[in-house]
């Protein structure tokens, strides 16, 4: 039979997805001019987002000389502290949890990874300090958003759209699409 064609078959990874995609960004030699813009990875569920920020995302950055990186969940409960304690342990940078421990390690010249929710990051006490910090240190930081459809609506008007409902949230007040504004 000629008229069969035999293909070469690679399965797709989260490798071709999101490791490489990442790792070819933040390596361009023009992304210092692309700051301030938000960068969007994207995968199905269980494809590797989290574990990869933690174990490959993470060390790349500190090993950038980036000062801070900041993972928000949407609620405490999906955070998993673990993973990033495990994934860092042999890395020079302290992990923790609170933004007033975060600022903490960072006057005293420490790498950070502060792995919080977003409510903590931008509602709760003693992040007002932190994000003064970011803007003010000349330092280098970088935020993972967990679900940033959750919280980075610009504002209640476009929160419908953005979630899927038809429910019209006039509370909404778009804190974390603020504070990152």
């Amino acid at each position: 039979m000629n008229n069969l064609i035999e293909i070469d078959f690679k399965p797709e990874t989260a490798d071709d997805y999101l490791v490489t995609p990442f790792l070819k960004a933040v390596n361009d030699k023009n992304f210092a001019f692309t700051t301030n813009e938000m960068k969007i990875i994207v995968g199905k569920t269980g494809q590797g987002k989290t574990y990869h920020t933690a174990n490959t995302f993470i060390p790349d950055l500190i090993k950038k000389g980036v000062k801070l990186i900041v993972v928000t969940v949407p609620q405490t409960e999906i955070l998993d502290g673990d993973l990033f304690i495990d994934a860092l342990e042999n890395m020079p940078v302290h992990v923790v949890f609170h933004p007033k421990a975060a600022l903490k390690h960072l006057k005293k010249g420490r790498t950070v990874c502060l792995v919080t929710s977003h409510n903590s990051l931008v509602v709760q006490r003693g992040n007002r300090a932190l994000r003064k910090w970011m803007m003010t240190s000349g330092d280098e930081f970088a935020i993972f958003v967990d679900e940033a459809h959750t919280w980075l609506i610009s504002n209640w008007l476009n929160y419908r759209f953005t979630n899927g409902t038809h429910a019209s949230p006039s509370k909404y007040e778009a804190k974390l699409f603020k504070a990152l504004e």
